[in-house]
């Protein structure tokens, strides 16, 4: 791990901050830095400016300096021959120092001609790379056959459970507007009777109204008329006996054969017709209270017989 880390600090030191690249024909600016000849040439022409700055630190100069830098370009020459060997040595037995050129099929790993005669590989199959490469990649194909199949059988699922959930969604969206349709309408049927039958509440009321204004109406004149016959015959009665007695016939008959408005009661006509708007409102809410009985009942026991999903996803 040390020695990876190492490299890789040694390729981070030996590249261009211009281009990301190993250094080529490496030279060294007024700051110190090190850039490719061509980076830094390059960059200082898009510039444009009368100062030469730096890349990394922005320090800039009046004057152009592109000094060459042969030790830098010398190790940036080899690091790339070292990095080779590096993925040689990875290829190469760590007990042998031998290239790994053969397959052990029963261990399944890489190992060198020394491994093949030792007593630990003695009686292994042994097959050369390119043998053991080649039977391998055969397997693999034969697995990744079957892999397709099986991704296939679960794209062919997938289209299919697809299809059917967007039938449901449809079935849903269907059903859920005829609910919503059925407790509209029984809302509106429910409105309907409600103002049918307030307005015959309201009816009677206004007869009832009506009916005790004229009776006290005709009251109210028949005690008038009462009144003003007992202030006249008291009246009579005060006077001597001549002229009292004066018409008495006449006023006898009169007394008897008064005649008044007819203020018979007729509240039991209205008395009737109370009692049955008062059985409609019983039949109403008796009505109303079944439902209110039934249809939560109904609605938990088909809930019941319902698959366990629909009850898990309230």
């Amino acid at each position: 791990m040390a020695l990876d880390e190492a490299a890789a600090k040694l390729q981070e030191e030996l590249s261009c901050s211009i281009c990301l690249e190993c250094f080529k024909d490496p030279v060294s600016i007024h700051c110190g830095h090190n850039f490719c000849r061509a980076c830094i040439t390059t960059y200082w022409m898009i510039g444009k400016k009368k100062m030469f700055s730096c890349p990394r630190c922005q320090k800039s100069s009046r004057k152009k300096t592109l000094m060459p830098n042969f030790e830098l370009k010398n190790i940036a020459e080899i690091a790339p021959k070292l990095q080779g060997a590096k993925e040689a040595g990875d290829m190469t037995c760590k007990r042998h120092q031998e290239p790994l050129k053969l397959f052990c099929k029963d261990d399944l790993t890489l190992i060198c001609v020394v491994c093949d005669k030792s007593k630990e590989h003695q009686d292994h199959v042994v097959l050369p790379l390119e043998e053991a490469a080649q039977d391998y990649q055969k397997q693999i194909q034969d697995q990744l056959k079957h892999l397709r199949k099986d991704k296939d059988l679960l794209l062919a699922f997938t289209a299919m459970g697809a299809a059917k959930n967007q039938e449901s969604l449809k079935k849903i969206k269907l059903e859920m507007q005829i609910a919503e349709s059925i407790f509209e309408q029984a809302h509106e049927f429910l409105k309907e009777q409600k103002e049918f039958l307030l307005t015959q509440w309201e009816s009677l009321k206004i007869i009832a109204e009506k009916q005790q204004q004229e009776h006290t109406s005709k009251l109210s004149e028949n005690i008038s008329c009462l009144d003003s016959l007992i202030t006249e015959e008291e009246r009579r009665c005060q006077l001597p006996a001549t002229e009292f007695l004066q018409d008495i016939k006449s006023t006898l008959v009169r007394l008897k054969k008064r005649k008044f408005q007819d203020v018979r009661d007729t509240s039991s006509e209205l008395e009737e017709i109370l009692n049955s708007l008062i059985r409609k409102n019983v039949v109403v809410k008796e009505i109303l209270q079944k439902i209110k009985d039934t249809l939560p009942s109904e609605m938990e026991k088909h809930q019941q017989e319902s698959p366990a999903a629909l009850q898990t996803a309230k």
